[in-house]
This record gives structure tokens, sequence and C-alpha cells, in this order.
């Protein structure tokens, strides 16, 4: 015997509706991110290689039509969390003010912008994920470092500042930009020992920023740009 309405619960009249039309944004937003955290979990416990399309749309509880849907293949997936994990660094990067501001302390709001990637578990878990698979998939670590560059272009730009006007002992902005980042993020000791003190930290971006410009500060800047505070 069929059941009726009221057999199943619902009010006399009232028929069992099926949801209709596409998901919401939000949620759509929420799936997507909720799969790349799967992801992320996959590729960092069993690497590029021996992670699969497959555990990951089990893990995520979807179908892999749903997976291959929303990125194409592994490599596409790999790539969204690449730019994913580089925004909220990029963000960061992008909102450090440069007008009229003494050097050192713009350098030394660059540098805390930079060592967001140590505080991050996405960023930082897909940086040790690229250096990890960089002999095996040196197309996907290029990928990932392309992305890092791409993310630093306003403190390039700023180094070409510094530069054009006389104030830095260098000619190439992209190797000062590099050999800054060497400093700030203290090597790979981030990427080998997870031990980030939030106050040592601070004092490491001074002490850096004070040797960078040491270093780097072309003789008689206080006239070329008295705004230099190096101390």
């Amino acid at each position: 015997m069929a059941s009726s309405n009221k057999d199943i619960g619902l009010p006399v009249g009232e028929a069992k509706r099926a949801p209709r039309g596409r998901p919401r944004k939000i949620d759509e937003a929420d799936r997507h991110n909720r799969i790349l955290a799967h992801a992320l979990d996959e590729f960092t416990t069993h690497g590029f290689s021996g992670t699969s399309m497959e555990s990951i749309a089990r893990r995520a509880q979807i179908s892999k039509m749903t997976l291959y849907k929303y990125f194409g293949n592994k490599e596409g997936l790999f790539r969204a969390l690449g730019l994913k994990a580089s925004r909220p660094v990029q963000e960061r990067v992008a909102a450090v003010a440069t007008a009229g501001r003494p050097v050192a302390d713009t350098l030394r709001d660059f540098a805390r912008a930079i060592q967001y990637q140590e505080r991050d578990h996405l960023a930082f878990g897909m940086l040790r994920l690229a250096v990890f698979e960089q002999h095996r998939f040196p197309l996907i670590a290029a990928a990932v470092y392309q992305s890092g560059l791409d993310t630093l272009t306003p403190l390039l730009r700023y180094m070409d500042g510094l530069i054009a006007d006389g104030a830095l002992r260098q000619e190439d902005p992209e190797e000062a930009m590099v050999q800054f980042c060497a400093l700030v993020t203290r090597g790979h000791r981030f990427l080998l020992v997870d031990d980030v003190d939030h106050v040592a930290l601070d004092q490491f971006i001074e002490r850096s920023v004070a040797l960078f410009l040491r270093g780097m500060a072309a003789d008689g800047i206080a006239k070329v740009r008295p705004d230099i505070d190096s101390n």
C-alpha cells in the first residue's frame, strides 16, 4: 500500500518537495573550501604522487565527477590550493602603506606580512609540500614559487623605488627583495622547525630590517632619503 502524506509525517494535502534551484553561492563557497581543506590533508599526508582524486572525493564525501567538475584534474586542484594559500599573504603584502613613511617602518610591515605564511595553516602546508615534491614534480614546485613571487609584487615595486632614489646599493630590485625575504623568514628554519614565538619573531624582524639596511643602504642615504630610519 502506498504511503499517504499523513503516514510520513506531512500535513494532509502538502506533498514533500525536493529542493529546487541551484545551490546558494555561500553553500558553493563552503563546499569549495571544505574540498580544499580535505585535499590539503591528503597531499600533506601522502604527497602529491600518493594522493588520488578518488581519495580526496571520498574524504570530502563528494563524487569524483563533482571533484573533476570543480578542478579538472589533480594538477588543477593543486593549483587551486596554491592560489588559496597565497591569498592571505598577498592581501597583507598589498595592504602595506609605503607613501611618506620611514623606510625601516615600511620594511618591518612587509616582513610581518611575509611571515604570516608561518602562521597560516594552508600557506605553510603548501610551501612545505612544494619543497618536499620539488624533485619529482618540478613544475608543481615552480608554480608555487611563481605564485610566491607574484604575491611579493608590491615589495618588488618598493625596492625598485628605493633603488631609483639611490637609497640602496643594489641595481636589481628582485635580488634586493629575495635577500630581504631570506633574512626575515629565517632561511629554511621555519620549514623544518615548528617553534613560532610571536614576541621573539617581532624582535627578529627588528634585527633583520636593521641588518638589511646596514648592508644595503647607500652612502649618504640620509641626504637622499631622510626618512630611512634604520635604528
